[in-house]
Formats: structure tokens, sequence, C-alpha cells
């Protein structure tokens, strides 16, 4: 019976594995097999450098709460510097002296926006037991998901990626590689204290995160429903959840979760 489940897993992988490299062209990320990883890693260097960056000043600060405004309500072509430098109420010179392009003033934006949201993972896990990390991050990625700034966020990069091909890099670096590089830090606790096995931890992070999206993800990504009650987003945690740790976790991880645990007789 082994044998037929490592069949299915290896299947579901595969399937995955496809699902995934069509994200990453999506995002301009994924042209051959040959260069891929070295974007991810130049990818990831941007992201520390962006994860070190702090607004040098008020006027700074002013500005990218402004773009943050703009660009999310009226996407990137249709963003335009004048627009973004009245609301925030500075000089364009002053602007450009911070950004000289509005595509760096935009990678800004959607760094800020995907760093928050890992940040706040990173504290919300922190030295935490494997059970409780992974439910505390599937809980914030669920209802981060179908919150109006995740949906605008979404909307916004990949409508701009195909004739802004920088725009899908900044929320493929920011979102994508963000999340996963602190799912990745989860799993590897989660392997010493002897409660998950995962041979492939960036491609399970992706899981665990397209997981997430839900089909209710979508349904309010086009407007198919305006809201989704609690007893839905609760349902899609534990669904998640289960189905992540049925292939992940071990039987100590099941037990303390509460998971059925498989008939050896």
């Amino acid at each position: 019976m082994d044998h037929v489940n490592d069949d299915v897993n290896k299947k579901q992988t595969e399937q995955f594995i496809l699902f995934l490299l069509t994200i990453e062209v999506l995002f301009g990320i994924h042209t051959n097999m040959q260069n891929t990883q070295f974007q991810i890693e130049k990818l990831r260097d941007e992201l520390d450098q962006a994860a070190c960056r702090k607004p040098k000043g008020r006027k700074e600060a002013q500005l990218l709460a402004a773009a943050r405004e703009v660009f999310l309500e009226r996407g990137y072509a249709g963003a335009g510097m004048d627009d973004i430098v009245l609301k925030a109420g500075i000089s364009k010179a002053t602007a450009y002296k911070y950004f000289p392009d509005k595509s760096l003033l935009f990678q800004a934006v959607i760094d800020q926006v995907c760093l928050e949201q890992r940040d706040r993972l990173k504290k919300a896990t922190f030295g935490t037991e494997t059970a409780e990390a992974l439910t505390t991050a599937v809980t914030m990625a669920v209802k981060f998901m179908l919150t109006p700034l995740a949906q605008s966020v979404f909307r916004t990069c990949v409508a701009e990626a195909a004739r802004f091909p920088h725009v899908g890099h900044a929320f493929y670096i920011s979102a994508s590689l963000a999340m996963s590089d602190q799912l990745v830090a989860i799993f590897e606790r989660g392997e010493a204290e002897g409660c998950l096995r995962v041979e492939n931890k960036r491609l399970a992070a992706n899981q665990l995160w397209q997981l997430s999206r839900s089909l209710y993800f979508y349904e309010m990504l086009f407007q198919v429903r305006d809201r989704v009650s609690s007893a839905e987003v609760d349902l899609v945690i534990e669904e998640t959840l289960s189905a992540f740790v049925a292939r992940y976790g071990t039987a100590k991880l099941k037990a303390q979760l509460g998971q059925p645990q498989p008939d050896r007789s």
C-alpha cells in the first residue's frame, strides 16, 4: 500500500512543480532551467537589501504612503508621479531625489507591503513549536489573502507583469520569496523537532502558500463574491493545515494536531 501512496505523492509533486514553473513564467522569472536558480538567488539578494532599507526621513515616508495608495488604487500604468507627489504633499524634484524612476518607487511599495507580512509572521511564530507555528502561518496566510490589500497587490502586479516585467519581478521578490523563506525556516525547526519530513522545502513552502489562497481568494479577486464568512475561513485553515500535515507531518505532529493515524494492522 505504501508504494501506491508514494506514486500518488510523486505525481502530485510533479504536477505542482509544473504549476510553480507556470507562476515563475507569469512573472518573468523562469525563462529556462539553467538560469532560474541564478535569478532567484539574485532576487533574494535584492530582497535582503530591501529589508534593511528604511525611509531616510519624513518626506520619503510620506512619498511611500502616498505611492502605496495610488498604485494599489490605479495600477502601475495608471499611477502618475504628478498624482503621487500631490497626495504626498512634496515636490516632484524631492520625489525623484529618493526614487529616480517610477519603477523603483513601485518596487519599494511592494517590498514594504510584503515585508510587513513576512515580519508579522516571523514575530508571531518566533520561538513556537512546530504545531503552533504551522497553525499560525496558515491562519495568517489565509486571512491575509482575503484582505482588500492582498487583492489589490495581486491584481496590480499580474495586470502589469507582461508590459512591465520589473513589476512582476517586484511582486515575486517580495511576496513569493519573502514568505517562502520564512516558511522554510519553520520547516527546518520542524525537522529538528522530529515533526516534519520535507525534502524540497521551497516547493513545500509554495504548496502551503497556494493552498492558503483557496478558491475564495479567486472568487474575491474576480468579484464573484464580496465577502467570505468566518466559518468558510476556518474551514480553509483547517483543510489547508490538514492537507499539508498529511503530506509532510510525522506521527508526532499528527498526534499533536489530533489528526488520525493510519492503521498499520
